[in-house]
């Protein structure tokens, strides 16, 4: 009898529903009308009449009062009560929402690719716990925060029901509200995570497992000071319970302005969720599973059909405006596979940028040397355009063509903080530094070797730098490269232009798998980089002779490549083997801090100490 009662004390603050089975009653009342029915409590005093229209509002507790009906009297309770007093307990159906299956594998996936699963529950302590807990949730220390203000007061089961704040539906049963249990899933990135209020059990807390003392603020306006002044747990608990939408958004805009990147999942057919949808950084929609009023009648016998569109399908698709993807609640949502796209992306496009930047300064800091040097203008008009325009955004989007790997679901993303410390300049101008300004040196090498090899031909007698030192003073010798020695210049540009591009390639090379060297992972797998780099080579060289021959002609003036220095030639050839193996030297500081850096965001991650935990 002891077990009995305990399991159902237990189970009647976590259960939806709870049904008892006796042996059957030998004989019948007279005169007893079908839709009353009669409560067993364990005082005989305390047993209750109901009308069976009551039953729909007492589906969440079995401990709700109900009035008496005033058609039982009281000879007919008595009796009611008699017939059962010594009747055989056969027994008791607790039912309770059950998390599925697939989503407790969902939520697996998302903490090891350290996206935090946070559920939101209008639910309080003990019946969101014990759901966080079916779902996989971790429900120990600093488990939860509960988002009721403290002055309010507690939202009963009865009413809950209809406080529904931008969920995602996953129950398989129904209400008599009409909604179906709902839940919501904030999915964000890296979480790191409280108030000077303790977190108590609330009156139908159970004790034991269930108790949860940590230092955690209750109620929302308590969170902000908390993350403050304490600690940032409330941004690494999995479970928010007494949620209402206002409270619910609320929470949301305070991740945000922490830094973390919500995506939303809840449900179509709440019109609360629509200001929740629009909170988040991202959204997703998914119509969940309709209620079964009637066994007899199925719901929505009607095919989703665009021609053909139900009341209720069409406010779910009004509904989901704010959110870029719409599911089905039948549908195959491969939401791993989705985030795993996501970040791909995202990867590849720092990538393609980090590029495209660092080619645009190194066009930049070549031209401003040049002129530190007292040279000409290593590039024409012509060789500008040209490479803003078609080499360097190919080069850079070709980036892009990297195929998708698995180990990308694995990695800790960054906080969604729009701040440029110190250390992040530092650490650019190393890199760069490292991988581009060796090969802008060697390109002014040969610019300026082969305008000395222009000035030491036979019939141009002068040095490198007299025409800028001498020709102060006259008009004829400050243009002198522009019109006695065009010829060398345009040769010189031209090879400069080719030895750009060409260094530009070979740095790219590095930055096609920039998390695996060169001799682990070949850059020809990325067949859109192998086919462009090809391409940029060959119409490079293209455009060289066609400005050479094109410029000749309008100026007359042409530098056999017999005349130009060897060691051009040289360096020409040699130095995109030197830069390939710098920038491997380069990556490999860069792969081992990226290391050090994932360690240190997965231990973040993982942990959820604060100022008054217990460690």
């Amino acid at each position: 009898r002891k077990r009995i009662l305990d399991f159902y004390h237990r189970n009647s603050m976590v259960a939806y529903c709870t049904a008892f089975a006796y042996k059957p009653l030998p004989r019948g009342i007279l005169d007893w009308p079908e839709h009353v029915y009669t409560e067993l409590v364990e005082s005989p005093s305390a047993t209750k009449v109901a009308h069976g229209e009551d039953v729909g509002q007492r589906s969440h507790s079995v401990d709700s009062l109900l009035e008496l009906s005033p058609a039982s009297s009281v000879e007919e309770l008595r009796v009611g009560h008699m017939l059962q007093s010594h009747q055989t307990f056969l027994g008791m159906i607790s039912l309770q929402y059950q998390a599925r299956q697939d989503f407790v594998q969902l939520i697996s996936k998302l903490e090891s690719a350290c996206i935090k699963f946070v559920h939101f529950s209008k639910e309080n302590e003990v019946r969101s716990r014990v759901f966080a807990e079916k779902m996989g949730l971790e429900a120990g220390w600093n488990c939860h925060v509960s988002l009721m203000a403290v002055s309010s007061e507690p939202v009963s089961s009865a009413n809950s029901s209809k406080e529904d704040g931008g969920r995602v539906s996953r129950s398989s049963g129904e209400e008599d509200s009409g909604d179906e249990e709902e839940e919501e899933l904030d999915v964000h990135s890296d979480s790191r995570c409280t108030s000077s209020y303790v977190t108590e059990n609330t009156e139908d807390s159970l004790t034991g497992v269930f108790d949860n003392r940590a230092h955690l603020p209750r109620g929302i306006e308590n969170v902000r000071p908390h993350l403050k002044n304490v600690d940032n747990v409330p941004l690494l608990v999995n479970l928010f319970t007494d949620c209402v939408p206002e409270a619910t958004q609320e929470m949301i805009k305070i991740m945000q302005e922490n830094g973390e990147v919500v995506l939303v999942v809840g449900s179509s057919l709440n019109m609360e969720n629509t200001s929740i949808f629009l909170q988040g950084d991202c959204s997703i929609a998914i119509e969940p599973m309709y209620p079964q009023l009637c066994v007899r009648r199925p719901v929505l016998v009607q095919p989703w059909a665009k021609e053909d569109l139900q009341p209720t399908q069409l406010a779910s698709r009004a509904l989901a405006l704010p959110c870029p993807l719409f599911f089905q609640r039948h549908d195959n949502i491969k939401l791993i596979e989705l985030i795993m796209e996501s970040r791909h992306f995202i990867l590849a496009l720092r990538n393609s940028f980090y590029l495209m930047l660092c080619c645009s300064l190194m066009l930049v800091l070549s031209q401003l040397l040049c002129c530190l040097m007292l040279l000409p203008p290593p590039l024409a008009v012509q060789h500008e355009l040209w490479m803003v325009s078609v080499v360097v955004p190919a080069l850079s989007l070709s980036l892009l063509g990297n195929p998708n790997e698995a180990r990308t679901l694995s990695m800790a993303t960054h906080k969604n903080i729009n701040l440029v410390n110190k250390q992040m300049v530092l650490e650019f101008l190393i890199q760069f530094i490292c991988r581009f300004v060796p090969s802008i040196f060697v390109t002014l090498i040969s610019f300026a070797l082969v305008l000395n090899s222009a000035c030491a031909r036979p019939d141009h007698e002068c040095s490198l730098y007299s025409s800028r030192i001498t020709g102060a003073g006259n008009s004829s010798d400050v243009t002198a490269w522009t019109i006695k020695f065009q010829g060398g210049l345009v040769l010189a540009q031209n090879i400069f232009h080719l030895y750009l591009a060409i260094f530009m390639v070979a740095v790219s090379m590095s930055l096609v798998h920039w998390q695996d060297h060169l001799w682990q992972k070949l850059p020809f797998k990325n067949l859109v980089w192998s086919i462009t780099a090809a391409s940029i080579i060959v119409l490079q060289v293209l455009f060289t002779v066609f400005d050479v021959w094109a410029r000749h002609s309008m100026y007359g003036d042409q530098m056999p490549l017999s005349e130009v220095h060897p060691s051009v030639w040289v360096l020409g050839c040699v130095w995109p083997f030197v830069a390939i193996a710098l920038n491997e030297l380069s990556k490999r500081r860069e792969i081992k801090l990226a290391l050090r850096a994932q360690k240190r965001a997965r231990l973040d991650f993982d942990t959820k100490l604060g100022m008054n935990s217990p460690f």
